[in-house]
C-alpha cells in the first residue's frame, strides 16, 4: 500500500468517525435520557425529555409534558405494593407556577412498555388512555396532588407523564394503595382517580368501574368508603350511591366516619350529595389491608371490619364471612371491636363462662363448667374490657381449664388485635381495647337498643375523660333513685349485676341513662318502676321515682348527652354517624 493511499484511508477513518461521532450525537438527542432530579421510592426517575430533569414546564418550552420512565428498583417496588396491597396508585403533588389565577387543565397518565420504541425512547404519538384530570386554579406556589389508580388486570405501567396547559412543577411522586375521589381536608388538597379515569363527578364522586383497582387483592375484602365533613358542619348532609339513601352526621371528632362498600346493593356505584355538599372535605374509596377477609387455618375471623355502627343494625347476612358471627371495628373507636352473632346459643359459648366470671354476683371469679354454661343463659349482648378479659384468660392457665373453641376463637381475635397480650409464663395482660356483642336472633327493637347500650359501655372502657364524667355525675346523683337501680338490677333474674363492683356499677349506671333519647329518659325509667315484678319487690322505691316523674334519671342524662354531643357528635340513643335515610331512629 502507497504512502498516498495510507493517508487517503486515514483520511476516511477519521471521517468516518466523525460520522458515527454526529450520528451518535444526533441519536442521543433522539433517545434522550437523563436522570431527573425527582425521586421516587428514594431514587431518581428517569428523565425521557428535556424538562423533565428539572420537573418543570414554563413558557420558554413549547412542549407541556412532563415524562419519566420507572428505573428496575422502582419497578420492583411497584411490583411489591400490589402485591402488598392488591392494587397501586401513582400520586404526584404539583406546584401552580403560573403569574395569573386563571383555570389550567392538569393531567397524569401512565407509560407502558409498548409507548416505547427503545429503552428511553417514546413514540412520536402515545395512543389515548384513561387519565386523571382536574381544573386548577391559584396563585403561584399553590399545590394539588393527583393519584390515578392501575388497573390490576393490566400490566405494569414502565413510567408515567404529567401534562399543564400553564407554568407548573412536579414536586414529588410516590406510589400508594389504590384510593378513588377527593380530600380537601389535607393542607394539599387530594385528587384521586380510578384505572378508568373516573373520580370527581358533578356533585360527588364516580366509584363504577373502580373494582379494576381493587380486584387483585386476595384473602380481602371490597373496598371501604370514607367520609370527612368539616367541622363547621351543622347539619347532616344526604347522599346516594347507587339508588341506596344514606345520610352524614357531623362530629368535632375530626375523624373519618367509615363505610363499607361491601353492604351495598351494588358495590361500586355513583355517589352524589343531595344536600350540603359544600360541607363534604373528603370522601375517598380505600382498599382495606390484604387479608381481610380474615379467615385463618381453622377457618376463623380475626380481622375486624371497620366502620361506623349505624350501619351494623341491617348489615346483609349474605357478605357475612362466617356463618356463626361478623366482627367489626368502632371507627370512631378503633380500640373496641364489635361482634354479632348468629344464634344466642354461639354466643353463649363465646361469652357466657366469662359474664359469669366478670360480672355475676355470687360467681365473680369462678370459672363456671360447661354444663352449667349450656344449661344458663348469660346475657342477651356482652361488653367486657382488656384488663377482665386477660384476667379471664389467666385463671383458665393457672387452673388447667378447658375451654369450647369458641373460646379459643375470641382468644384469638383478643390476641391479634391487641387487646390482651401473651406472657412468657403463658398467662395474659391487658392490652387496649374492649368488646361488644349483639345477636341477630334477638327483636330489630332490642337489637337497636342492644346497640346503643353496648356502645357506650365500649365508649366507657377506652375514654378516661368520659368515666371521670360518669364518675362525677354518679357521685352527685340523687342516691334514693340510685338505690332504686341497684335493686332493679339484683331483682331481675336475667341481669344479676354484682353491686359490690363500683366499676361495673358506674358502668351500668352511665349506659341505662344513654341507651336511649333523653326525651324518652323520664318514660324509660317510669316504665321500669311501674312493672310488676319490681313494684312488688321493691314497692317504695318505685313509688318514689314515679313520685318524682324520674327526673334525677333526665338531669343526669342531659350532662352525659351534652358532653358527649360536643366531643364526638354522638348523643344519648345514637351512637352512629351514618345512617340509612329509612332507619332515623
Amino acid at each position: 500500500m502507497t504512502k498516498r493511499m495510507r493517508l487517503r484511508l486515514f483520511v476516511l477513518s477519521i471521517l468516518l468517525i466523525i460520522f458515527l461521532g454526529i450520528y451518535f450525537l444526533l441519536s442521543l438527542g433522539k433517545d434522550f435520557f437523563y436522570e431527573s432530579n425527582l425521586l421516587l421510592n428514594s431514587a431518581h426517575l428517569v428523565a425521557l425529555n428535556e424538562q423533565s430533569v428539572n420537573s418543570f414546564i414554563n413558557d420558554a418550552k413549547s412542549e407541556p409534558y412532563l415524562f419519566y420512565k420507572f428505573s428496575d428498583s422502582q419497578s420492583k417496588a411497584l411490583s411489591n405494593v400490589i402485591k402488598n396491597s392488591g392494587g397501586a396508585s401513582l400520586e404526584v403533588e404539583i406546584s401552580l407556577e403560573a403569574s395569573n389565577n386563571a383555570k389550567m387543565l392538569l393531567s397524569l397518565g401512565f407509560l407502558y412498555s409498548d409507548d416505547f420504541v427503545s429503552s428511553h425512547r417514546l413514540k412520536p404519538t402515545i395512543p389515548q388512555r384513561p387519565v386523571a384530570s382536574v381544573y386548577a386554579s391559584g396563585q403561584r406556589g399553590s399545590r394539588l396532588s393527583l393519584s390515578l389508580c392501575m388497573d390490576v388486570n393490566k400490566k405494569m405501567p414502565s413510567g408515567f407523564y404529567v401534562f399543564g396547559e400553564d407554568n407548573f412543577r412536579l414536586v414529588s411522586a410516590k406510589f400508594g394503595i389504590p384510593i378513588i375521589g377527593y380530600d380537601r381536608s389535607l393542607s394539599v388538597p387530594l385528587y384521586a382517580f380510578g384505572p378508568e379515569g373516573k373520580g370527581l363527578c358533578t356533585g360527588g364522586v364516580d366509584f363504577s368501574g373502580a373494582e379494576k383497582a381493587f380486584s387483585a387483592a386476595k384473602n380481602t375484602v371490597l373496598p371501604k368508603l370514607q367520609f370527612i365533613l368539616s367541622k363547621d358542619a351543622k347539619t347532616k348532609v344526604d347522599f346516594s350511591y347507587g339508588e341506596e339513601d344514606f345520610y352524614l352526621l357531623p362530629s368535632p371528632s375530626g375523624k373519618p366516619s367509615i363505610m363499607q362498600s361491601a353492604i351495598f346493593k351494588t358495590p361500586f356505584s355513583v355517589l352524589t350529595f343531595s344536600s350540603d355538599a359544600q360541607d363534604v372535605q373528603s370522601v375517598l374509596m380505600i382498599a382495606n389491608p390484604i387479608g381481610s377477609y380474615g379467615i385463618d387455618s381453622k377457618g376463623w375471623i380475626i380481622e375486624p371490619l371497620e366502620t361506623d355502627l349505624g350501619l351494623i343494625q341491617h348489615w346483609p347476612l349474605s357478605t357475612w364471612r362466617t356463618k356463626e358471627l361478623e366482627l367489626f371495628r368502632w371507627h370512631l373507636f378503633p380500640q373496641v371491636l364489635f361482634f354479632d352473632f348468629a344464634s344466642y346459643d354461639i354466643q353463649d359459648r363465646f361469652f357466657t363462662r366469662m359474664a359469669y366470671f366478670v360480672e355475676k354476683k355470687e360467681y365473680a371469679g369462678t370459672l363456671v363448667d360447661d354444663d352449667f354454661v349450656l344449661s344458663n343463659h348469660g346475657y342477651n349482648a356482652h361488653d367486657y374490657k382488656a384488663e377482665d378479659m386477660a384476667r379471664f384468660f389467666t385463671a383458665v392457665v393457672l387452673s388447667d381449664f378447658k375451654l369450647f373453641n369458641e373460646e379459643l376463637w375470641l382468644r384469638e381475635i383478643l390476641l391479634h388485635n391487641g387487646i390482651i397480650q401473651r406472657n412468657e409464663d403463658g398467662t395474659y395482660r391487658a392490652g387496649e381495647g374492649a368488646v361488644i356483642s349483639i345477636c341477630r336472633q334477638s327483636t330489630l327493637a332490642l337489637r337497636s337498643t342492644f346497640i346503643r347500650h353496648e356502645s357506650w359501655h365500649g365508649v366507657y372502657f377506652v375514654d378516661w375523660e368520659f368515666r371521670d364524667l360518669v364518675r362525677n355525675v354518679y357521685n352527685n346523683f340523687d342516691p334514693i333513685s340510685l338505690e332504686f337501680l341497684k335493686q332493679f338490677w339484683q331483682s331481675q333474674s336475667n341481669l344479676q349485676y354484682d353491686r359490690n363492683n363500683e366499676y361495673l356499677m358506674q358502668n351500668e349506671f352511665m349506659a341505662y341513662l344513654m341507651q336511649q333519647n333523653t326525651n324518652l329518659t323520664q318514660t324509660y325509667f317510669m316504665s321500669r318502676a311501674s312493672l310488676d315484678s319490681v313494684e312488688e319487690a321493691l314497692p317504695e322505691l318505685s313509688e318514689y321515682v314515679k313520685e318524682t316523674d324520674a327526673l334525677p334519671f333526665l338531669e343526669a342524662a342531659k350532662v352525659l348527652n351534652d358532653w358527649v354531643f360536643k366531643k364526638w357528635g354522638l348523643a344519648a340513643g345514637r351512637v352512629y354517624l351514618i345512617g340509612e335515610e329509612d332507619n332515623t331512629k
